[in-house]
């Protein structure tokens, strides 16, 4: 069954921004899960339980069926950034070594700053760090006390309505990593947040979510 598959792995390397290459893990435990959210407790049409809203408006976000149901903000193109976080999850806001991995899907870009994310550390607008999924590749944006900064773009092929495994890490460093398709595509040192809640966001673009995955050491 799709909404069984888990990428729980964990990728992270030290550096201002890393070169792309393979993603792996050493010997040890596994991660455990400490919040995971597949949307299939929610009613259809109906807004996010145990999420809530950051940015837009509240008709932005849905929970609708593509096979399975998933969670997709779907009602603005708008650069505004909007964001749903993980509002109760158990053990939030969560601080040190921590990942989250999803699957994602562009619906419809919008005209400048595409991006659909899956992020950590997020409180507001003003303070986070996400993986980008962008028309080009993967990205990592991050804000932090309102300043914005970013790593280049790792090129990657990214088309409409297709869903792609997207993850973000921080390690316990502070240091960034992308993960897409399975693979560590590269890594950014960001300023410091300490800690914050799991989030999924867009900018100037419509996109789907489903399989959310958090897991810490």
């Amino acid at each position: 069954d799709e909404r069984d598959r888990r990428d729980d792995g964990r990728g992270g390397a030290s550096g201002t921004t890393g070169a792309a290459g393979r993603g792996g893990s050493g010997g040890g435990m596994p991660p455990s899960v400490i919040f995971s959210d597949n949307f299939e407790g929610d009613a259809l049409g109906a807004t996010v339980t145990n999420w809530t809203r950051s940015g837009g408006s509240s008709g932005d976000w849905a929970i609708v069926s593509d096979t399975t149901q998933v969670l997709e903000q779907n009602g603005s193109l708008s650069s505004t950034p909007r964001a749903e976080y993980a509002s109760g999850a158990t053990g939030a806001p969560w601080s040190g070594a921590t990942s989250l991995a999803a699957r994602v899907k562009l619906l419809a870009t919008g005209s400048s700053n595409q991006a659909a994310m899956v992020c950590l550390r997020y409180t507001n607008s003003s303070n986070y760090y996400c993986a980008a999924l962008v028309p080009t590749g993967v990205q990592i944006q991050t804000v932090a006390g309102g300043t914005a900064a970013a790593s280049a773009i790792w090129p990657a092929t990214v088309a409409i309505a297709t869903w792609y495994d997207l993850k973000i890490s921080v390690d316990g460093a502070g240091v960034v990593g992308a993960t897409f398709g399975g693979t560590l595509v590269g890594t950014f040192m960001p300023a410091a947040l300490a800690s914050g809640y799991a989030a999924l966001g867009t900018t100037s673009m419509e996109a789907a979510f489903d399989n959310v995955v958090v897991t810490q050491p």
